[in-house]
């Protein structure tokens, strides 16, 4: 259905980016995503200018934060155009399905209409590739296709050269109509099904070309693999709490084989896989990390990327908070890594998992946060959704009218834990996640008192937000910034990014952020990034920033 204006969501982490349906009139409802994951992962949810019009698109979190079934959506993005343009690219989901994998909850199993049709195969199917399963965990795969929503379904906008998809003769403008024999009627159906397939197995592919009906057999590739020319690009596996977790190491090219500070980097709701293709800003930072003398480690959340575990909208807080205190002890025993020097730093909803997880560690050496929530939740999502409705230009009856929805909505999930209904103004998903997790997830989230975190941690704090970052909240990170200030610590006020938004990238305006939100194209600021290296330069030292750990 198409309607005069629509809702943008944008997830508590970079990297998603998804349409919502909206009412009548234009509205912020304050369901999930990365673009929030997710696209997928999960998410937050801004009006674009009134003008715009766009197709339905269904939200993004059947996997949680990413792409509905998986927002692990992936590989080459099309240019967006400019914020008005009325179609926003889907890109592919890439994930891995363990070996015994049960369908997902949700996930189609009706084939495809039966009908007679040309059948092209272009691409024999190939002999499975051994691949290198790191850590022993296997690459999620790549088929190369972009999508954009439509009336009719997925319609692919671009293919990329010399993919599977490209090899298989799929051509931009074609719509996709199955997958293996399931019918694709969206981006989330497409994320699920990619959980069950693997690289170098081959898979047939009906597309509507010209009203002709085609099936195409394609062999996906593994997802590309990141490499830098100055830092040492390292894949690995972790345990965590509900199976294996996909590591990415950035280690100094140089330096020797002394145990290294490491910093941890953990992504927030809706967050895609940790190496997804095309501007990603951690990516950017791990390398900066590396390039100065530090190891960086990136994972992927249970259910996206490579990672295993279920659809990561099912994933709540706490489990989240147990893989990262998981993961440190891994790194702890690693011998390139000096155990007392480990920094968690935590982006988006990433920032209260990681003061969480530092809080119950009691012995890492520094904790980075940016863009994060550290209030009650309702203080946060009500400030939030009021700056991104003030943006999009709605009045001041309109703003408080859907305020008011929010409230009720916040205030059943909160109190109860229960997911509530989806709405017609799209702040509760169809699938019946708020902001790409489930209500059980956000009423943990509730329940954890940041300020008293961060008041009693004893580790070092960098409290970091962009100043046109128009997702968090200044009142979040002032909370922060108090609490540092009541522990007797000088100094620990808040560095802001200066024209810096909430995927580290660079505007003139807050209004311009917002404007380009779910376009790509803007470069990473590098020197923002560089900032937050510096400080893990200065805190982050061999003679030791804390106390010894409770085990020593």
């Amino acid at each position: 259905m198409v309607v005069s204006t629509h809702v943008r969501a944008l997830a508590l982490s970079i990297s998603i980016a998804c349409l919502v349906p909206a009412g009548a009139r234009a509205q912020v409802p304050s369901a999930p995503s990365q673009r929030p994951e997710p696209p997928p992962e999960k998410q937050e949810f801004l009006a674009p200018p009134r003008s715009e019009t766009v197709e339905k698109q269904a939200p993004l979190g059947s996997s949680a934060g990413e792409p509905a079934a998986d927002p692990t959506l992936t590989t080459e993005m099309v240019p967006a155009g400019p914020p008005a343009d009325t179609s926003v690219p889907v890109t592919e989901p890439e994930t891995t399905a363990p070996e015994t994998a049960a369908p997902e909850p949700g996930a189609p199993s009706d084939p495809a209409p039966s009908r007679p049709r040309e059948v092209r195969s272009a691409a024999p199917a190939a002999a499975a590739p051994p691949g290198i399963q790191d850590g022993g965990l296997p690459r999620r795969p790549r088929i190369g296709l972009t999508f954009v929503p439509s009336v009719d379904g997925l319609t692919i906008a671009a293919v990329a050269p010399r993919s599977a998809a490209a090899n298989a003769g799929i051509a931009e403008g074609d719509v996709l109509l199955s997958f293996n024999g399931v019918t694709i009627r969206d981006a989330a159906t497409l994320a699920a099904r990619m959980r069950f397939i693997r690289p170098g197995e081959a898979v047939t592919v009906a597309v509507m070309r010209g009203g002709q009906p085609l099936d195409m057999q394609m062999t996906p590739d593994e997802a590309v693999r990141e490499g830098d020319l100055n830092a040492k690009v390292e894949y690995g596996a972790v345990k965590g709490s509900a199976g294996r977790l996909r590591t990415i190491w950035a280690l100094p090219k140089s330096g020797g084989s002394s145990p290294k500070p490491t910093v941890l980097i953990v992504r927030g709701v809706g967050a895609g896989a940790a190496d997804a293709p095309g501007n990603n800003a951690l990516r950017d930072l791990s390398f900066q990390l590396a390039r100065a003398g530090f190891i960086a480690v990136r994972y992927d959340p249970q259910g996206v990327g490579d990672s295993d575990g279920p659809s990561n909208s099912a994933v709540d807080f706490q489990s989240e908070s147990a893989d990262v205190q998981a993961i440190v002890e891994a790194l702890r025993d690693d011998p390139r890594v000096d155990p007392d020097q480990i920094v968690l730093f935590g982006h988006g909803t990433g920032g209260g998992v990681a003061a969480d997880a530092a809080s119950k560690d009691g012995a890492v050496a520094g904790l980075i946060v940016v863009g994060t929530i550290a209030r009650p939740l309702m203080e946060y999502l009500l400030e939030s959704r009021r700056q991104q409705m003030v943006l999009a230009g709605l009045s001041p009856d309109e703003i408080d009218q859907l305020v008011r929805k929010h409230v009720a909505i916040f205030t059943q999930m909160l109190v109860t834990g229960e997911s509530p209904r989806p709405d017609p103004d799209g702040i509760v998903a169809a699938d019946g996640t708020v902001l790409g997790k489930s209500a059980a997830y956000w009423k943990q989230y509730d329940g954890v008192n940041f300020a008293k975190i961060f008041k009693e941690l004893e580790a070092p704090v960098l409290n970091v937000l962009g100043e046109y970052d128009f997702v968090s909240t200044a009142g979040d990170h002032r909370v922060i910034a108090e609490a540092l200030k009541a522990r007797g610590e000088k100094g620990t006020g808040l560095l802001q990014l200066n024209r810096t938004d909430h995927d580290f990238r660079s505007f003139e305006s807050r209004q311009a952020a917002y404007a380009a939100f779910g376009a790509t194209g803007f470069p990473v600021n590098a020197r923002a990034l560089s900032q937050i290296v510096e400080w893990v330069r200065g805190h982050v030292t061999r003679s030791g920033s804390r106390p010894a750990r409770p085990t020593d």
